[in-house]
């Protein structure tokens, strides 16, 4: 610690309360000729001045060195773990210390003398705060478990670590596998081919597709299909190439694909089925030529009719296709344009608009799925000549939604029960059919945030106005199935996940974020949303909302961390990255830029330095504690 030749004397607030366990007082750090010790709120030295550096206490124990060596001590001066280590670093659990030898080893040594984890490997990280450490090993890694004393996964990994899409990755001779994150148990053995650089830029071997659970990925064997738990679907991979299909292009030509369908190999289709995949034949799913039993088909001149019992009842086609048992396709042809036009045409005897067209003028038309619509809806997406969409009700021959609309997507309806509606710039709105209405303005990005959904909850994102963010929300109540009239000033709502949900290391690459866990850990009870605002010239604040939405701290900080669950101060920082410090309550304790470091609150002491280096010491109003006797 940088400090004056001076005794400084660090003093606690009288706010603050000792209580009477010996191993609770609050211990301040005091410097003499250069030796640390440590003197209580009475300015009583309980422990001599005789260290090179001293730490803050931190659950009755504190980190300190001696002889350039650095050990731990408890509250009465008394080695716990000796002074012998170039290096030690506090866990999450508070008996358990990471150490590093002079020899560059690590390991991991409980407070009462044993070696959990023996001084040989080098580099060990906190992984979890279920007793759980990542372990490095000649560029190696493994995760071994202090409170079973034993190795979850061996040191023969290159990698163990959260991908971009939150799934527990592992990797081994260039290949990618993942892990149950609750239990680390195999959910896909490493098989997936680590994409080369294309140039010069890293290629992701995951990709999950909008609106999907699913990515399509290399294996040794060929192509497969990945979901969002990290498990391979199909039991043996494609040597043939799987791409994403394109339904209409497809109907649009001689074919009826389901909206079910979602990959194509070749001959091969493959359509969604609950959570895993059914192929079948793609020739299947083309529209034939059928004459009905009891229905005649008459062909006069160039063109095809229906006709019953020697009646025509229906128009002249240039050919007849079949849809489903109710319908068939017409088709014309347009030789000058090179173009077609379609309608479709009830066939079914038993109906009295037999022969009659219920949908003329169309070029596509592709079924909706029972996995998309309850099992008693039978509706069909209609792409009209001129390029428009619609949506039409097979059963009750009308349309729910009119075909005017450049963009319909439905990856809502069955969750929620929302239709996203878009015209030609991009702009949508949203179709609830449960009350058959177009329930918003079309003003919306095509984006809607599902991480409330289970508290009743989404989020629709929309460009931002004036001083606003630059996409803003609005809240949606899913149960009373209209907007709240509530905006959130920014974006990227998430809602703050349970404790002991989520894994924590120091490194952001490719992990759970310090913030993500010290959010889920440390913040205080009344938060329950994070959010990010774009004030616009790459500067994108944090902040924090309440569950009615109603804001704690605003989203004006570039970096924000969370001391401790007892302690949940919050350090933040401006986008020209000064430090401050704010109170649970979203208060300025230490303003931005006063100093020129802020450190995380230990016991109510804030550790700061001036823009000279000195150290000084401050409590939780952010008064001075330090006193130049």
């Amino acid at each position: 610690m940088k400090n004056n030749n001076s005794i400084l004397f660090f003093l606690f607030s009288l706010l603050l309360s000792l209580g009477t366990n010996a191993q609770n007082k609050a211990l301040i750090p005091i410097e003499q000729n250069g030796l640390w010790g440590y003197c209580d709120f009475s300015r009583n030295i309980i422990i001599e001045p005789q260290f090179d550096d001293a730490k803050l206490f931190d659950n009755g124990l504190a980190i300190v060195s001696s002889n350039n060596k650095y050990g731990v001590i408890n509250q009465e001066g008394n080695w716990v773990i000796s002074n012998k280590y170039n290096e030690i670093t506090s866990t999450l659990a508070n008996d358990e210390f990471i150490v590093t030898t002079s020899k560059g080893k690590s390991g991991i040594i409980h407070t009462n003398g044993d070696k959990v984890l023996n001084t040989k490997y080098d580099s060990v990280f906190v992984f979890d705060e279920r007793g759980d450490y990542l372990v490095f090993n000649k560029n190696q890694c493994g995760l071994y478990n202090t409170n079973d004393k034993n190795w979850i996964l061996p040191v023969k990994y290159t990698e163990i670590a959260y991908d971009e899409n939150s799934l527990l990755r592992i990797t081994q001779a260039n290949k990618i596998g993942f892990l149950n994150a609750e239990n680390f148990q195999i959910v896909s053995e490493p098989q997936i081919i680590v994409n080369k650089t294309r140039g010069g830029v890293a290629m992701k071997a995951v990709v999950f597709d909008d609106w999907t659970d699913f990515s399509v990925v290399r294996t040794d064997g060929g192509y497969n299909i990945l979901n969002k738990e990290g498990k391979v679907l199909l039991d043996t991979s494609s040597p043939q190439k799987i791409e994403e299909i394109d339904i209409e292009l497809y109907n649009a030509n001689g074919y009826n694909i389901p909206s079910n369908a979602m990959y194509v190999a070749e001959d091969q289709l493959f359509l969604v089925v609950g959570d895993t995949f059914e192929i079948k034949n793609i020739e299947e799913y083309k529209l034939k030529a059928v004459d009905y039993d009891g229905l005649g088909i008459l062909q006069k001149g160039d063109k095809f009719y229906i006709t019953n019992l020697d009646k025509t009842v229906s128009e002249g086609y240039d050919s007849l296709f079949s849809f489903n048992k109710d319908y068939l396709q017409g088709v014309n042809y347009n030789p000058a344009s090179g173009t077609s036009t379609k309608s479709l045409v009830v066939i079914n005897k038993k109906d009295a608009d037999l022969g009659k067209e219920v949908v003329s003028n169309f070029t596509t038309m592709i079924s909706y799925s029972n996995d998309d619509l309850n099992k008693d809806q039978h509706w069909a997406l209609v792409i009209s000549d001129k390029n428009k969409q619609g949506i039409f009700d097979l059963d009750n021959k009308k349309y729910i939604i009119e075909a005017k609309y450049d963009y319909i997507f439905t990856p809502y309806l069955k969750d929620y029960g929302l239709i996203m509606l878009g015209d030609e710039i991009g702009n949508y709105a949203f179709y609830n059919v449960k009350t058959h209405k177009v329930i918003s303005e079309m003003t919306y990005t095509p984006t809607v945030n599902t991480t409330a959904a289970d508290k009743g909850i989404l989020f629709f994102e929309k460009n931002g106005k004036g001083s606003q963010s630059t996409k803003v929300l609005d809240v949606y109540s899913i149960k009373e199935n209209k907007l709240t009239g509530k905006v959130i000033n920014g974006y990227d709502v998430k809602v703050r996940p349970a404790k002991g949900s989520l894994h924590f290391n120091p490194k952001h690459l490719g992990w759970e974020t310090n913030l993500a866990y010290e959010f889920s850990e440390f913040a205080p009870d009344n938060f329950e949303y994070m959010y990010v605002n774009d004030h616009g010239h790459g500067e994108i604040g944090i902040g924090f909302l309440d569950k009615d939405f109603k804001e704690l701290v605003p989203a004006n900080y570039a970096t924000v961390s969370f001391a401790s669950e007892k302690e949940p101060y919050i350090k933040v920082t401006d986008f020209m990255f000064n430090e401050g410090m704010l109170s649970p309550k979203g208060e300025v304790v230490v303003p931005i830029g006063k100093f020129q470091e802020v450190h995380p609150i230990s016991d109510g002491i804030i550790p700061v330095v001036d823009k000279n280096g000195i150290q000084h010491f401050l409590d939780k109003n952010g008064n001075e504690l330090t006193v130049n006797n």
